[in-house]
């Protein structure tokens, strides 16, 4: 008789398992957790990549640690990162658990990786537990739902989120929402209003986690159908119960993100889709990249951590590849719609994958992103259980019958179906564990990917700037240091090639030219970087104009651009230094002071500003006031040469020549010891 993949008249069994029968299944799903966690465990020395800086080490609010919880809960995830800098996502829990962390272990992004890494397993541990508890009525007993989870541990398409400390809302997403629908099916078994209670905080939590929580809502009445014999009336309860819940979450979400809807728009460079010539272009798209997400679950390599503009190419219905993926996708809804209403579960795995895919599609909605490989994290549930269904049957596995063997018996009775399975985790795990070397940092994650994705203006730009930025600082040797310039300024055109409008590039290039007083080539870039710039509110441009043209001597357009920069800031000290660094350019001493004096109320350690003042009270004879300013400049570097020639020829004004001969010869010290 041929194995048929549907349950009929099933029904959860209520907990009175023995001894004999507990204990497998705890020992697997340890085994499940601790495979998991020792899998990602290397990850644990790694330091910040990517948007951790976002979430953590560069977030005003997160490093204010439980404090700022109250605060965290009124606000958009990237509220505390820049004022300008905005994301309409409302996910208050993982940002919570990040103030936390900071709290205990500040600026240890140690501890944030070991977070991850336990929760994922924990997390593939309660995901066996939850396949049991649903298949213990089927025929397939334990051995499905342990090939399902391990295969969900080992996956390769997981780095992301494991690796990537700001991708724990993706794991608290999942791990909330098995954790739900296991107190669902304890309700179902024990009508207890205790696990009704728990079951709906449990989902509000997966909810305030992540917005793709949204996929439970037909997911969980899905799985109550086929797995018991509930009545549909009670079923419909549940979806209304869980439709409440998720009404009042998104109008939660509305009441903090409404503010931000006239202000935030995607950009082209992270989501290439707008680059689509029309309608039916940015559809073909996006199935493109639907049926690349198929082949990277099935094989996945390599991968990358970015799909932006414009490693995704744009598409039209007349190409093969989206053209193949439209009949496949088609074929997968009819196919999953009409057997499942006979409860089978490939049907209802498939639906698994599309309904946790369709949030992150792109195909109703343009999100804020091309692709992602996190976006697979929960449809790859789907994915392992089909295979694991595929699995059994092309090995003709015997069915189990709900008996809790020993473990070794379990084993050796599927032996055949062992050794596929050992062989695909093997090198799943292989692979696993050769990407999260990758994650180690921001510089070995962008000097791998950028090879993988070399049409990606961002992964061009983001190599570049850690050149610049992390690598090039930390350099001394000046022939080496020339080298990486050299690379970070081709990694920015390379970007600029890609996505000519795309400003961040182009203030890279800048940044170089005025290290290396290409002051020319620097302000052209620096006008280009303004021209494309989506944030008008930031003043470096205007910073950096108004010191490259006070080097030039022209003091004017240094004058206009450090107004400017005033404007945009009026609470940057440096603003106020350079524009009366032009106005001593201009002779206009006066006028200059009082700008140095303003610099020095907001930054009273700036050792710049009490160093021109002191200047300008020489230039206009107040050498003991000068004295006074140049002292405190000295007192807060006592080596600066600069400092030590102006108190010099102050004394020397006064008509102390001793203390004028005593600084001189202490300038003459310090200039002799300089490296030539």
């Amino acid at each position: 008789m041929s194995k048929k993949y549907s349950l009929h008249n099933s029904k959860i069994k209520t907990s009175t398992d023995s001894d004999s029968k507990w204990k497998p299944k705890t020992i697997l799903g340890i085994f499940i957790a601790i495979f998991a966690f020792i899998l990602y465990s290397q990850s644990i020395s790694f330091n910040y990549v990517l948007d951790d800086y976002n979430v953590l080490k560069e977030n005003k609010l997160t490093t204010k640690g439980i404090a700022a919880i109250p605060q965290i809960f009124k606000s958009d995830r990237l509220y505390g990162f820049s004022n300008e800098v905005r994301s309409p996502e409302y996910r208050p829990i993982p940002m919570a658990l990040f103030a936390i962390e900071w709290q205990l272990f500040p600026d240890n992004p140690h501890f944030g990786h070991f977070i991850n890494v336990m929760l994922y397993a924990i997390t593939c541990g309660l995901l066996f537990l939850l396949l049991c508890n649903l298949f213990e009525a089927s025929s397939y007993g334990i051995f499905l739902p342990f090939i399902c989870a391990l295969l969900f541990a080992a996956h390769p398409i997981h780095t992301e989120v494991v690796d990537n400390i700001k991708s724990l809302d993706e794991i608290l997403c999942l791990l909330f929402g098995i954790s739900s629908i296991i107190f669902l099916l304890n309700y179902l078994r024990t009508h207890s209003k205790l696990s009704l209670a728990v079951f709906i905080i449990f989902y509000f939590m997966s909810l305030l986690s992540k917005e793709t929580a949204i996929a439970f809502l037909p997911l969980f009445p899905l799985f109550i159908y086929v797995f018991t014999t509930t009545k549909i009336n009670k079923i419909l309860m549940i979806a209304l119960i869980m439709g409440i819940i998720t009404g009042i979450y998104f109008y939660i979400r509305w009441l903090v993100l409404s503010p931000l809807s006239a202000s935030y728009s995607i950009d082209v460079y992270n989501n290439s889709l707008l680059a689509a010539p029309d309608y039916f272009s940015e559809k073909a798209t996006a199935f493109y990249i639907l049926l690349k997400y198929i082949f990277l679950l099935m094989l996945p390599h390599p991968l990358s951590y970015d799909y932006s503009y414009s490693q995704i190419p744009i598409s039209k219905f007349t190409d093969l590849i989206p053209l193949l993926s439209l009949i496949i996708y088609f074929g997968l809804i009819i196919y999953s719609i009409i057997n499942i209403r006979k409860k089978n579960l490939f049907a209802l795995a498939i639906l698994i994958y599309l309904i946790t895919l369709l949030p992150v599609s792109n195909l109703f909605l343009l999100i804020g992103w091309t692709m992602a490989e996190r976006f697979l994290f929960m449809p790859s549930l789907g994915y392992c259980l089909v295979i694991s269904l595929i699995l059994f049957k092309l090995t003709k596995t015997d069915f189990i019958n709900n008996k809790y063997f020993p473990i070794n018996q379990l084993i050796k009775s599927n032996s055949k179906l062992t050794i596929i399975v050992v062989i695909i985790v093997g090198l799943y795990s292989i692979k696993t564990f050769s990407r999260n070397a990758d994650w180690k940092d921001n510089a070995t994650l962008f000097e791998h990917d950028v090879v993988v994705v070399d049409n990606s203006a961002r992964a061009h730009y983001n190599l570049g700037n850690t050149l610049f930025t992390e690598i090039y600082p930390k350099e001394k040797d000046s022939y080496k240091q020339n080298i990486i310039l050299d690379r970070a300024k081709d990694e920015f055109m390379k970007s600029i090639a890609i996505y000519k409008f795309y400003s961040e590039p182009y203030l890279g290039v800048a940044l170089i030219d005025t290290k290396r007083e290409y002051y020319k080539d620097a302000i052209a870039n620096y006008k280009l970087a303004w021209e494309y710039m989506y944030d008008k509110t930031d003043p470096e441009i205007f910073y950096n104009l108004s010191l490259i043209y006070k080097n030039l001597g022209q003091f004017n357009d240094a004058l206009a651009y450090a107004d400017s920069s005033i404007k945009l800031n009026p609470k940057d000290y440096n603003g106020y230094n350079n524009k009366g660094c032009a106005l001593v350019g201009l002779k206009k001493y006066t006028l200059a002071i009082p700008e140095f004096q303003r610099s020095i109320d907001l930054n009273p350690k700036f050792i710049w500003a009490y160093k021109n003042i002191g200047a300008c009270y020489v230039n206009t004879n107040q050498n003991q006031t000068a004295i006074k300013y140049l002292k405190t400049a000295e007192s807060l570097d006592s080596n600066d040469v600069e400092c030590i020639q102006y108190l010099s020829i102050a004394y020397q004004n006064t008509g102390d020549t001793v203390s004028a001969n005593s600084y001189s010869q202490k300038a003459n010290r310090l200039n002799n010891s300089q490296p030539k």
